[in-house]
């Protein structure tokens, strides 16, 4: 019982750690393009064993096979952290599924789903305080230290997204985090092309418009002179 809450105690320092770096003003070091499917797969994994000693079988959602641009390991660690919340307050045997989905405005949903307790309304509001724990008994048991959901609402909000939560005592939960999708930008057209090239181009596209520019040139020096 002491070496576990001594590992319990270790924990909620590195996660203390963790949340003042991300409340820095510092921007994210790691920031690269990353595959949601391995941000899942990897969260995923983290769980594994977790699940299997509860009998609780984690269900996988279809690809959307999109990206986001983001650091590897604080996704990972969010996304894992809802994972393991859903493991945590399920009964056993019930499954706990990840999901993702692309909305309008170049978006992408990651949904956590339990089938567990469920979380109040009133506790809703506050679940991704620091410290708050929606079953005290039940997150000692687990060597929970109530620093999870913060962690994960500062992730979500460092990269440019938003988390949402459903729940319903009794019915089970859902975490939605949502992250803009990266697109690799695309070089300009014209990006190295020579002059005449972009002459040639500029004759293909408006085949006219080289006689009329020459036109308003003659116009002009008539003027002039």
């Amino acid at each position: 019982k002491v070496y576990k809450e001594a590992n319990r105690m270790a924990d909620m320092v590195s996660e203390l750690i963790s949340l003042s770096k991300l409340q820095g003003a510092e921007a994210l070091p790691e920031m690269e393009p990353l595959a949601v499917d391995d941000l899942i797969e990897e969260a995923l994994s983290r769980n594994q064993l977790a699940a299997e000693a509860r009998s609780i079988e984690l269900n996988r959602g279809a690809s959307v096979g999109v990206q986001v641009k983001g650091d590897r390991s604080l996704l990972v660690t969010a996304l894992s952290n809802l994972v393991s919340n859903a493991i945590n307050y399920s009964p056993e045997k019930m499954p706990v599924s990840v999901s993702q989905k692309v909305v309008d405005g170049g978006v992408v949903l990651i949904r956590v789903t339990d089938r567990g307790i469920g979380i109040a309304p009133d506790d809703q509001k506050r679940v991704f305080e620091r410290f708050f724990r929606v079953d005290q008994a039940r997150s000692r048991q687990t060597g929970g230290t109530g620093l999870g959901l913060a962690i994960v609402k500062h992730v979500v909000a460092n990269h440019g997204g938003n988390i949402k939560l459903w729940s319903r005592p009794g019915t089970g939960s859902t975490f939605t985090i949502e992250l803009p999708i990266y697109r690799e930008e695309k070089p300009a057209q014209d990006a190295g092309m020579k002059d005449n090239e972009k002459r040639d181009a500029v004759t293909a596209a408006a085949p006219g418009l080289p006689r009329a520019v020459a036109r308003v040139a003659a116009r002009r020096k008539d003027k002039a002179q």
